[in-house]
């Protein structure tokens, strides 16, 4: 029989465990004979397995106390939980807020006078140009009640219209 590396890793498998009839194990051995880096990973398979079985609790704990373990654990996980929030989190974020809103309430204008109106709105609905990307400004001028058009170009240079 032919074998190839992916059978043969499954023999060592198999081997191991001892699932092998003596007529495999003679043709497994065949194979690891010409094979020195299968025989390694044979080797190192079983020195694995040496040292888990060596590693065993003479005296395992009762399957019962880890089964008490068990649903220790999903209680302690079903039990809803308090969702607290640090007090200084909260002191710290409600600070911060307070102080952008100020910054923020101080440079908004609070009458028509501030705005440079007279609390009317102008005439002015609409301003269509064809220079793309055109900054376009519209505000009523105090001193004169004037309706004020302003363009400027992408350049940042004052624009005829």
């Amino acid at each position: 029989m032919n074998m190839n590396r992916k059978q043969a890793m499954r023999w060592i498998s198999r081997s191991i465990d001892g699932d092998l009839s003596a007529d495999q194990e003679k043709q497994l051995a065949a194979y690891l004979a010409d094979h020195p880096a299968l025989r390694a990973m044979r080797d190192e398979w079983t020195s694995y397995g040496d040292s888990m079985r060596s590693e065993i609790v003479a005296n395992p704990p009762p399957a019962t106390a880890a089964w008490n373990d068990v649903r220790r654990e999903i209680r302690r996980m079903d039990t809803p939980r308090e969702v607290t929030i640090p007090w200084r989190a909260t002191v710290g974020w409600a600070t911060a807020l307070t102080v952008v809103m100020l910054g923020w309430a101080r440079f908004m204008p609070t009458s028509p006078a501030d705005t440079g109106s007279d609390g009317e709105g102008s005439d002015v609905e609409m301003v269509d140009t064809d220079l793309s990307d055109a900054t376009v400004m519209v505000y009523k001028d105090t001193a004169t009640d004037w309706v004020i058009i302003w363009v400027e170009g992408p350049d940042g240079n004052p624009s005829d219209l």
